[in-house]
């Protein structure tokens, strides 16, 4: 099982960042087509976004600042899934 996950970095703050879990898929082929999913949207609202690799070869999107804050999108392992 495979979690989607955005990450939330606000520029300037003392705070850890934001974590949100937003589903979760039983391929990392269907997460990694959500986050190609999540780009579409972003372009089409003129919000950079960009598609990279990790050392693993997944990918994941960042997205460039909007106001105070960067975004990531993860697809990972699910640790704590319970059916």
């Amino acid at each position: 099982m495979f979690t989607l996950l955005q990450i939330i970095v606000h520029m300037n703050y003392t705070k850890p960042p934001e974590i949100n879990i937003l589903t979760h898929f039983e391929s990392m082929s269907k997460c990694e087509k959500k986050i190609e999913g999540v780009k579409k949207r972003y372009k089409k609202n003129t919000i950079d976004a960009k598609i990279k690799s990790d050392h693993d070869g997944n990918i994941f999107l960042t997205t460039a600042k909007q106001g105070n804050k960067i975004s990531y999108w993860f697809c990972k392992e699910a640790v704590f899934y319970k059916d």
